[in-house]
This record gives C-alpha cells, structure tokens and sequence, in this order.
C-alpha cells in the first residue's frame, strides 16, 4: 500500500453513505478504497491533452485537478470551509491517503483515500456511518469552530474530542489565557468594592457608636 499520508476532509452523508461534497456521484464505500479517477470525458478532456502534450492519465496528475482530496490540518479545513455554515448531513474526519500523492502547500490530492476517523453533528449520522468500521464521533461543538465555543465545551469533552482538538490548541490557549486575565480584571474590581465596602461598613459603625 506504500506510505499513508494523513489529511482533513468532509463529506456529505447520503443515503447511509459518505459521498464528495462537490460531485454527488463519488460514493466512498464501507471497508473499502476510494480510488481516484480523472471526471473529465475523454472527448471533452482531448483538446486538453493536445494543448499540454499530456496523455490520459493515472489519478492524480500534476496537470489536472483530479484526485482525493484533503488539508493539511483540521483547522485549515474548519477556516477554508466554512463548516459551521453547512448542513446537518456533513461530515469532517481524517483520511488516511496512499498510492500516488500531489503535495501542495494547502494539501494533497492521492489517489487512494478511506476515512480513519469521522466526525458528525448529530447521534443518528454515528449509527449510520458505523458500517465504515472508524471511530465516528458526536462533535457538534467542532461545526462551530471557534475557540471560544471550543473552550466552553471542554469541561464536558470526551478524549475523542480533546484528540479532535488538538489542531486548535493554539487558538484555544489563547482563549483561555484571555479568560484568564479577564476573570483576573473582574476579582480584583470585586476585591476593590469589597474594601469600599467594609470601610463604608466601618464608618457606620463608627457613627453610630
């Protein structure tokens, strides 16, 4: 199988299977690969083929766009996406990718591809998916992105989710480190009216003595 590559990918969910986002008809079947096909026609692809001096190909080729898709990290994907606008049948996961691999700066296209790990919105998606045999997690924190939303789900979040976040780690440190200094701004302002408040306590006592 050569070496695995691992990517960040979604998917739509249709009738209990995973299918591309961008072409209804590439359907990832359970338990078993995905392999990449050029989508152009032969007829309509000929005059490109001309054009480039390119014969037609193996998937993926650096003179196309074809291949199995996926980003470099989780977050890329979240923030080039737009996951938290999207509907209730996408699904985010990890790929693992083999066979020939284009790099780019933003990801890859292979031309072997099958899900290691999925994540969906709600618990029905999990029941259906789990004829792929990977771990299929309910994350709907993570179709939000955001670290504030992020970090206000840690206190409940699985060790599957934690895993699922560790790309966010930078943002979410953030996050909490502006909390932090937030919640230390607010104790020090209740701190002061609580010293106002006892010598306001004293004076009246001291008055009415």
């Amino acid at each position: 199988m050569g070496t695995e590559i691992r990517g960040w990918r979604v998917w739509q969910l249709q009738d209990k299977r995973l299918t591309s986002v961008t072409v209804d008809s590439v359907v990832y079947e359970p338990r078993q690969a995905t392999r990449a096909e050029c989508m152009f026609p032969l007829g309509s692809y000929l005059p490109v083929l001309r054009r480039t001096g390119a014969t037609f190909h193996r998937a993926p080729s650096e003179r196309c766009t074809c291949g199995v898709y996926a980003m470099r990290s989780l977050e890329r994907l979240l923030r080039e996406f737009r996951v938290s606008d999207a509907g209730s049948n996408l699904v985010v996961g990890e790929i693992k990718l083999w066979g020939r691999v284009i790099v780019s700066a933003a990801g890859f296209r292979a031309e072997f591809g099958y899900p290691s790990q999925l994540y969906v919105r709600d618990p029905a998606a999990q029941q259906l998916l789990g004829v792929y045999g990977v771990p299929v997690v309910v994350a709907a924190s993570l179709f939000g992105w955001k670290a504030r939303q992020v970090v206000e789900a840690l206190p409940t979040a699985t060790p599957e989710m934690l895993e699922h976040f560790r790309p966010l780690r930078g943002n979410i440190l953030n996050e909490v480190e502006h909390r932090i200094q937030g919640h230390r701004g607010r104790i020090k302002a209740l701190e002061a009216e609580i010293d106002r408040c006892e010598n306001w306590i004293a004076v009246l006592k001291q008055a009415l003595s």
